[in-house]
């Protein structure tokens, strides 16, 4: 709707023998030129954006303060094109279709206006049920900015509040903050935590596979959010970052949404997300609500660390909310490289940023370090007496090192204490060390120049003596997307790691590298496929020292 506002031109304070008038065309639908929806204090208990389960929130829930019966207001001009009553969902619900042709929607009503009653009552007694849907003819209802639609309540679900929605001429949930419905906002963004998650089998954080969080601290010298530390990062990874945002009206109570988030990598911008406007659709090809699972980190829900928002775009992400950033942007790979989207990681320490901003434009920031590298390792130790002298073996992997320090120790207890026998550097992957003399048990360490380790344990094949003294081996299998990790533990120390033979239901047997996480703790990482069936047949073979 257009409008022609006069006014005379005043000329040094004093009006002029003929009037003159400017006119000024104003359009109804620029930001801040609607009503405020409900005839209360100015509030909100959420925003646009937010995460629910197995949706995203489409508007705003505006603070009725535990009340209801306020009135709701036409934002303008126009006339209601959909009713609707139901004890579930929105409860008392009215689309307000406005004249330039966006949409507004107010739910979980106590009562509808007078005129607004009469038809839905008739159309409950028609029908002989309180649940209605009715859509009515653009002449049949109109109101002008303003006048009062219906009252606030708590019908359908929630405690009292309104549920204001603004959908765009394709029917589009749009953020309503963003054309005119603001709240006094002075309140910068709280980033509570960043997390890593490992996007593959082949993918660690600080040597785990699972998604790892860490907690910031506001640092005031530096005016933004810190963590302490670095962290090793490995594979191919998504970021996610923990965040919230606060209201002035509402500050104390109500944890909101913010409206834009942005990652960048040593100063450079890869990845942003802006909460603007969500699709509905009639089926799951145009839908985007239900996409809220790819915004927003499962895994880490799943652990208990809260709701995260992913700062990477995965394949299946339809969401128009990241602009120029397309799948596969946001992704980091440390040690591997990529010839798509994403960003490779070169060995050494990154600086990642974090900014997080609100509508209003208050910006908070947060950094932390990691360490991309891939990680050193040692595989198939073993030991071998010929004569007076001990060799031990072990084949070196030096990861993103051009070399590593290799460190031999030996145990006459049985791993209970240690005394370093070698230390040198290698670039070779094998190493055969003889003259160490004669221990119960040896270990090689390898150690990069990051200061990352890791090692293998071995002793010497012995005959067995004797029964072995109960179980050996306990194993916990952890499950993830595509692959497994089995976790396995000894009771006692064994002469060399666990042979692990995996049969899967489909294909040929095979044998995975195994890892010494622990002096008695293993780990073995399954990757599963659709060509290899639902079930996997593993069995797992240890000896200990005394050949049990």
């Amino acid at each position: 709707m257009q409008q022609i506002c006069w006014f005379p031109l005043l000329w040094n304070g004093l009006r002029t023998g003929v009037a003159l008038f400017f006119i000024l065309w104003c359009q109804n639908a620029l930001a801040g030129e609607y009503l405020w929806p409900l005839a209360a204090p100015k509030a909100l208990t959420s925003t646009f954006g937010e995460y629910r389960p197995g949706r995203f929130h489409a508007g705003l829930d505006i603070k009725t303060w535990g009340k209801e019966g306020y009135p709701i207001l036409a934002v303008d001009d126009g006339y209601v094109w959909r009713v609707r009553t139901s004890p579930w969902g929105y409860g008392k619900a009215i689309y307000f279709q406005l004249e330039d042709s966006y949409l507004a929607v107010y739910a979980h009503l106590s009562k509808f206006s007078e005129k607004i009653e009469r038809v839905v009552a008739s159309e409950q007694i028609r029908h002989g049920k309180f649940s209605v849907n009715l859509f009515l003819n653009p002449g049949q209802i109109r109101a002008s900015r303003g006048d009062t639609l219906g009252y606030s309540g708590s019908t359908g679900i929630g405690y009292p509040h309104l549920h204001f929605e603004y959908r765009d001429r394709a029917g589009r949930a749009t953020n309503p903050l963003l054309h005119g419905f603001k709240v006094k906002d002075t309140i910068p963004p709280t980033i509570q935590a960043v997390a890593f998650v490992p996007l593959d089998a082949r993918s660690l954080v600080d040597g785990a596979h699972s998604a790892k969080a860490l907690g910031l601290r506001w640092n005031d010298r530096k005016g933004r959010y810190l963590h302490s530390g670095s962290t090793s990062i490995q594979g191919r990874l998504g970021v996610a970052v923990k965040v919230y945002d606060r209201a002035d009206a509402s500050q104390l109570a109500n944890r909101l949404a913010p409206f834009r988030l942005r990652l960048y990598v040593d100063g450079r911008e890869v990845y942003q997300t802006r909460y603007t406007r969500i699709a509905y659709g009639v089926d799951w090809r145009q839908d985007e609500m239900g996409l809220v699972e790819l915004d927003r980190n499962f895994e880490l829900r799943a652990q208990g660390e809260g709701t995260f928002h992913n700062l990477y775009r995965l394949t299946g992400n339809r969401l128009s909310l990241y602009g120029k950033f397309k799948i596969g942007d946001g992704i980091l790979y440390s040690g591997d490289k990529t010839s798509g989207r994403g960003m490779t990681l070169s060995p050494g320490y990154h600086l990642l940023r974090i900014e997080a901003e609100d509508v209003n434009g208050n910006r908070s920031s947060a950094e932390v370090s990691v360490l991309a590298n891939t990680r050193p390792g040692v595989e198939g130790a073993a030991v071998e007496s010929v004569g007076d002298s001990v060799y031990v073996t072990a084949n070196i992997d030096c990861g993103s090192s051009s070399s590593v320090q290799v460190h031999i120790s030996a145990s006459k207890d049985g791993g209970v204490s240690w005394l370093d026998l070698k230390e040198f550097e290698t670039s070779e992957r094998a190493i055969r060390v003889g003259t160490l003399g004669h221990h119960g048990l040896y270990r090689v360490t390898v150690e990069d120049i990051f200061g990352e380790t890791a090692f293998q344990t071995c002793a010497p094949q012995v005959i067995r003596t004797g029964s072995a003294p109960g179980s050996l081996l306990t194993c916990r299998a952890d499950t993830y997307a595509d692959f497994a990790v089995l976790e396995i533990r000894s009771e006692r120390m064994l002469t060399e790691p666990p042979l692990v033979r995996i049969r899967p239901e489909k294909g040929d047997e095979r044998v995975p590298v195994v890892t010494q996480t622990g002096p008695v703790a293993y780990e073995v990482v399954v990757e599963s496929g659709p060509d290899q069936g639902r079930v996997l047949d593993v069995t797992i073979l240890a000896v200990d020292l005394n050949g049990n």
